[in-house]
C-alpha cells in the first residue's frame, strides 16, 4: 500500500512488501537509516535521502531491497560518499527489473558494501542543483552485473574531477609501465609509497 513518511530517521521493514510504493523522506539531521529485514521488505520503495546528512540502506536478506529507487545526498568534498547500500557477506545476488539511483555527483556519491546485484533495467540520474561537480542533469543506463554506466562517456561516470589534485598512473595494454618506478608524493593510506613495476 502506498504511504509517505516525512522526516523519519529510521525505518525498519520486517515483512514482505511492507514498503511497496512508499516514499520515505529522511530528515536533514541526523541521518536516514532504512533496514530491510525480510525478503521483498523494501520492494518498490522510494528512499529519499537527498537532504539528509547521510543515507544507509541495509539489505539483510536476499531480495530485501528489490527494485528500489535510492536518492542519495551529495558526497563530501573530501571525496567520501554519504550514501551506502549494505548487504550481508556471502548473500546471494539480487536481480532487479527496475532499480534507480539518484546521485548528484555520480558514482562518487554511493558505496556498496557486500551488496551484489544484477540490474536488468535501471538508471543513474546525476547532476542537478545538488551537484557541485556535474553541470546539467544527466541519466545513464545501469550496466548488467557491474555497478557502472553502460555509456562509459556519461557525465555520471566521468569522475575526472576526483583527480584534480592527484597524480594518476595508468598501466595497461596501451600504456606500458614495465621497468618504471612509480612514487607517490603523499602517503596513499596503504602500506607502500613506492612501487616497482615488473
Amino acid at each position: 500500500e502506498y504511504s509517505r513518511m516525512l522526516s523519519v530517521p529510521t525505518v525498519i521493514a520486517n515483512g514482505s512488501k511492507s514498503l511497496q510504493g512508499a516514499e520515505i523522506y529522511g530528515p536533514a539531521t541526523p541521518s536516514l537509516y532504512v533496514w530491510c529485514l525480510h525478503p521483498l521488505a523494501c520492494y518498490d520503495a522510494d528512499i529519499i535521502g537527498t537532504n539528509s546528512a547521510s543515507l544507509s540502506v541495509r539489505c539483510m536478506e536476499h531480495e530485501a531491497c528489490l527494485d528500489m529507487t535510492v536518492r542519495c545526498p551529495p558526497g563530501t568534498r573530501g571525496y567520501r560518499s554519504n550514501c551506502e547500500i549494505f548487504g550481508m557477506e556471502g548473500q546471494e545476488a539480487d536481480v532487479h527489473t527496475n532499480f534507480n539511483l539518484y546521485t548528484p555527483n555520480g558514482w562518487n556519491d554511493i558505496a556498496f558494501r557486500y551488496y551484489d546485484a544484477f540490474v536488468l533495467s535501471g538508471s543513474m540520474f546525476c547532476g542537478g542543483n545538488d551537484s557541485v561537480f556535474i553541470e546539467g542533469e544527466h541519466e545513464c543506463e545501469l550496466q548488467y552485473g557491474v555497478w557502472d554506466c553502460v555509456d562509459t562517456s556519461s557525465p555520471c561516470r566521468d569522475q575526472t574531477w576526483l583527480n584534480m589534485d592527484r597524480e594518476t598512473f595508468r598501466c595497461d595494454n596501451t600504456s606500458d609501465c614495465s621497468g618504471q618506478e612509480l612514487t607517490c608524493s603523499e602517503n596513499t593510506g596503504d602500506d607502500w609509497e613506492r612501487y616497482n613495476v615488473p
